[in-house]
């Protein structure tokens, strides 16, 4: 998928609108922005399991507008009613046909300045009698296919998406196996220009040419004739013979796609029934619009045929060595070899005499593991791209990723032609022009993203992924960018604080340890500031000689020995010298899905079960601290004759010392009288209490009495007034 967006000119988004929105698609779209927007058309399918028309309106203009929120207002999304007879519609087809037709397309920049090829045919030039000698020897391999983009020349540096880095030894062109027509401006071919040429579609009857192959189709009126059995059985198996045989065990996949991830929008479901059947009409009538008014003109593509033979490239990349771990696993498979040794020299044509000896070497897994099901492109290389180095790039996060990403975590980056895995480190500049290392990427902003990989020119759009495989339910794509800077000399630096404790104190001058291991590093920090956790603000000065590390420092007040002293330093950090080119093509097609890569912590411990220790250093523990004696504050006493009398410190009157009483047993005689004594004050105090509730219910009475006596002083005023005012009045 990441491959066909690089070369797609027209990208037909088939939606199931039964089903709604799956996550490739988006995952597709973020591919085709990223690398080059191509035409995008969308096309509704499976439209008749809707049976109700309010419903089915509904879906049509809920899935529109999520369409054009992802590609631009007014993108075109064209409908397919249904499959009457297990077929769509003629005129639907038409119509669709029609506009594809009078399309106009737009080569990106990175397709103006680097052509390519799209394989549509691969032969296997080997001498057998090398191959039974040695089943892992390299092949000659030669590659028949469009050339789009610029002019492509011989001997250049190319590289294949899944294979790697080779060599273009030569260059043929080749006549046109599906011509235009001489006649312009015919509204329909006839029977003798209706050509179809797809070698490895597997159509029909496989036909071999000395100089192609073609597909049988029987006649001008047998296109739907059943596919040949042989072709049937090879398009159905997934592995040759030798695997089958080492691995019996081995259950064949079939070629269902694995389970279907929906997109779920959180979008209000209630809308207007009424302005949706308003723009039905608009929606029925196929749902497109002719194309190009405001497009530039057509950039014309070199449509002659070429035949392209590729070798390996001698400067290959670091991952080679993975490459060759992977290529011992391999069993030896079939040969697509098309019966081209069998042809005389003398018969074949000029361009395909000693195309043996032009051919050059690739892998043999390329050929055991081919798989006409995945693309097979070859991207020409400018000769700058062929180094390694440090690549900066402008990185975010996507928005539908639900976990930041670490620095030095691996991820695989698709950047120009080239997949691989590297280790990123996200850094963000100050205003002081500081690149200052991140340990997370931010959740809501851009940063800086620096790692090793191809040279590539700026402004190259960049795409990181987390995993590549299809059984995952998260968004596979985890960041966007653009490539702003080929650095080598990159100053990524990070926080350091190095900690000491003073030593002696001596006034404003103190000696500090711990903070350095030796007299050398405090020679390379003399002069730097440095700080106490209180505050205190100060400067190294010289190194002492014992204790080694020690240094004399002054500050701006004096320090207590309980102080800690800091310095903030920044130290450089170099990016992981670490390129994996990916190598899925020459993996069988059941096991791209794991291709070798370079795991995270995380994930392997997943895969082991093994529960992360964190460091000690970073666990909370309970703070110990010293009760602190403080001494009691002395004034002296000619800043005390200055002070306000109210911050005078006062003399304390000094306490008397009270006499300690002795107990005293009473006689029986004075413990009767001490008695007699109590009753009687009880029986006052109960007399009292008794006479206080009553002088208090008296004056309650009286305050109610008084108040009625209010009441009627106030009514009486008030008919005074309005008679005064009523007399008032009439005068």
């Amino acid at each position: 998928m990441c491959d066909v967006a690089k070369v797609a000119d027209l990208v037909l988004l088939l939606i199931d609108a039964s089903f709604g929105f799956e996550m490739e698609v988006f995952e597709f779209m973020n591919l085709c922005q990223i690398h080059g927007m191509p035409k995008i058309m969308g096309v509704l399918t499976h439209l008749d399991l809707i049976q109700n028309q309010k419903q089915l309106r509904r879906t049509k203009k809920r899935l529109k507008q999520r369409f054009w929120v992802e590609i631009y207002q007014g993108a075109k999304l064209f409908y397919l009613s249904g499959m009457p007879r297990g077929d769509y519609m003629k005129n639907e087809i038409h119509n669709l046909c029609r506009f594809i037709s009078v399309m106009k397309f737009r080569q990106p920049m990175w397709r103006n300045t680097h052509p390519f090829i799209v394989a549509d045919r691969v032969e296997d030039l080997t001498d057998p009698e090398a191959v039974r000698a040695n089943a892992k020897c390299d092949r000659k391999v030669s590659l028949y296919g469009y050339v789009r983009g610029t002019f492509l020349k011989p001997k250049s540096h190319v590289h294949v998406p899944g294979v790697g880095d080779l060599f273009l030894h030569d260059v043929n062109a080749l006549s046109d196996p599906c011509p235009l027509p001489q006649k312009e401006g015919k509204r329909s071919l006839n029977e003798k220009e209706r050509l179809l040429y797809a070698p490895m579609a597997g159509v029909g009857g496989l036909v071999y040419d000395r100089d192609a192959v073609y597909i049988d189709l029987g006649g001008s009126h047998s296109q739907n004739s059943a596919v040949h059995p042989l072709v049937e059985q090879l398009q159905k198996s997934q592995s040759d013979i030798g695997r089958k045989i080492a691995h019996e065990d081995l259950q064949l996949l079939s070629d269902e796609p694995p389970g279907r991830r929906r997109v779920v929008f959180e979008e209000d479901d209630a809308q207007d029934d009424e302005a949706g059947s308003g723009h039905e009409e608009d929606d029925d009538d196929e749902g497109v619009d002719e194309e190009g008014e405001d497009e530039d003109a057509e950039q014309e593509d070199d449509a002659a045929g070429v035949m392209a033979e590729t070798e390996e490239d001698d400067d290959d990349d670091e991952g080679a060595d993975q490459e060759e771990e992977d290529s011992d696993e391999e069993e030896e498979g079939e040969d697509d070899e098309e019966g081209d040794e069998e042809e005389s020299e003398e018969e074949a044509p000029l361009w395909k005499k000693d195309l043996a000896q032009k051919a050059a070497q690739v892998p043999c897994e390329f050929v055991e593991s081919f798989d006409s099901r995945y693309p097979i492109v070859v991207g020409v290389l400018a000769s700058s791209e062929m180094n390694v180095g440090i690549l900066v790039a402008r990185f975010r996060r996507h928005r539908w990723q639900k976990r930041i990403f670490k620095s030095r975590d691996p991820m695989l980056f698709s950047l120009g032609w080239r997949r691989f895995q590297s280790i990123p480190l996200f850094s963000i500049e100050d205003h002081n022009g500081r690149r200052r290392l991140l340990k997370y990427t931010p959740e809501h902003m851009h940063c800086l993203a620096a790692f090793w990989g191809p040279i590539t020119p700026q402004n190259t759009g960049i795409l990181a992924m987390s995993s590549s495989r299809r059984d995952t339910n998260e968004f596979r794509i985890s960041g966007t960018g653009v490539l702003i800077d080929l650095d080598k000399g990159l100053d990524l630096v990070k926080k350091l604080k190095l900690i000491g404790t003073p030593l002696k104190i001596h006034k404003k001058t103190v000696f500090v340890k711990g903070m350095f291991n030796s007299a050398l590093e405090v020679a390379k920090f003399e002069g730097a500031a440095i700080r106490s956790v209180s505050g205190v603000r100060g400067q190294i000065k010289k190194a002492t000689r014992d204790p080694p590390g020690a240094f004399r420092a002054t500050f701006e007040d004096k320090l207590i020995p309980s102080d800690i002293v800091f310095v903030r330093t920044w130290v450089a950090v170099e990016v992981p010298h670490f390129y994996n080119p990916s190598t899925t093509l020459l993996l069988p097609a059941v096991e791209r899905e794991n291709w070798r890569r370079m795991k995270t912590l995380g994930e392997i411990k997943r895969e082991r079960g093994i529960q992360g220790t964190p460091n000690p250093d970073s666990l909370y523990k309970p703070v110990e601290r010293k009760e602190r004696l403080s001494l009691p504050l002395v004034i002296p006493r000619a800043l005390q004759q200055n002070l306000p009398f109210a911050f005078k410190p006062k003399s304390a009157a000094k306490k008397k010392n009270k006499l300690k009483r002795v107990t005293v047993v009473p006689e029986p005689e004075e413990e009767e009288r001490s008695r007699l004594l109590h009753m009687m004050k009880t029986v006052r105090k109960v007399r009292q209490q008794k006479k206080r509730r009553a002088m208090v219910e008296r004056v309650k009475e009286f305050h109610k009495k008084m108040g009625k006596v209010d009441e009627k002083k106030k009514q009486k005023q008030k008919e005074m007034k309005k008679k005064y005012y009523q007399l008032s009045a009439k005068s």
